[in-house]
């Protein structure tokens, strides 16, 4: 009877540390749980997140993706959006989804990074932000036309479009920022730079092959490098005005066939890194 009771208290012993384990484990790895019944069926509670319905998810029409705005009434476009036909990519000014209409005004960072082989993009017409890299690296891309409504071009948005011959900006674009190695490394010749212009990042347009930049007055800041290993420039316009005063170093480094800048020739000095560095306040990258 000993050798029994032994056996069974071994037994228990064992059950009570296996039934404790499963309690531990539950409580550690237990999912979230609806905070209460009314909740859409995309919230959750969380300690540190909300994930709050439409605004955090990607949809999809069926032949675009994308996700709802905090303002509710438009959509950022994501990746894999957009219809192809004869090497243009068509993307759409407005997503209908649930019956309701939405404006689309932003592409998502990295839109077509590495990705498709579309020599020209229609962007939608009410497009306000071209995302980061949202054109990194697309190397069959030979023409765009910047919408008038685009105020900011994200940074490496087209960085190494090494094909990317024409860039359609119109006087009467909106543009405010042309963010960081936005243009690195394309081919283009000339481009407008619009009167609302008010940033040019570092590196913007490093390696391209203009020939003539008119910075409109409006512009108070240029990274630097902006225009450097720009081998064909010849002729720049700066701002002469005193909110002109952030001026990155290297503005045209390694531009060689520089003739004038503001009407004034320009010998080698203007290859210089510390050009035009001196003659403002400090300097920004």
């Amino acid at each position: 009877m000993k050798v029994l009771h032994r056996i069974l208290e071994r037994n228990n012993r064992k059950r009570m540390s296996l039934l404790l384990f499963c309690v531990l484990f539950v409580s550690v790895f237990s999912v979230p749980v609806r905070a209460e019944e009314g909740l859409s069926e995309n919230v959750y509670d969380y300690d540190d997140i909300k994930l709050l319905g439409a605004s955090s998810e990607i949809l999809t029409d069926g032949d675009n993706k994308f996700s709802i705005n905090e303002d509710g009434e438009t959509v950022t476009l994501e990746k894999g959006s957009g219809v192809e036909e004869n090497g243009v990519l068509t993307l759409p000014s407005y997503i209908t989804y649930h019956g309701k209409r939405y404006t689309v005004t932003k592409l998502c960072d990295s839109f077509l990074y590495r990705t498709n082989y579309s020599e020209k993009v229609v962007l939608p017409e009410k497009l306000e932000v071209i995302g980061a890299k949202a054109f990194f690296d697309k190397t069959f891309l030979k023409e765009i036309e910047i919408p008038d409504s685009v105020t900011e071009i994200g940074d490496l948005a087209f960085r190494t479009c090494s094909r990317l011959e024409k860039v359609g900006i119109s006087s009467s674009s909106q543009l405010k920022i042309i963010g960081n190695q936005a243009f690195i490394g394309c081919p283009f010749k000339e481009i407008e730079l619009p009167a609302t212009l008010e940033k040019i990042g570092y590196d913007a347009f490093c390696g391209c092959d203009l020939e003539t930049v008119w910075v409109p007055d409006n512009v108070t800041s240029i990274g630097k490098e902006a225009f450097s290993s720009c081998h064909d420039l010849t002729d720049v316009h700066l701002p002469e005005n005193e909110n002109f005063k952030e001026v990155g170093e290297g503005l045209f480094s390694y531009c060689q066939s520089l003739k004038t800048v503001n009407s004034q020739e320009c010998h080698s000095q203007c290859c210089s890194p510390r050009l035009y560095q001196d003659r403002y306040d400090g300097g920004t990258r």
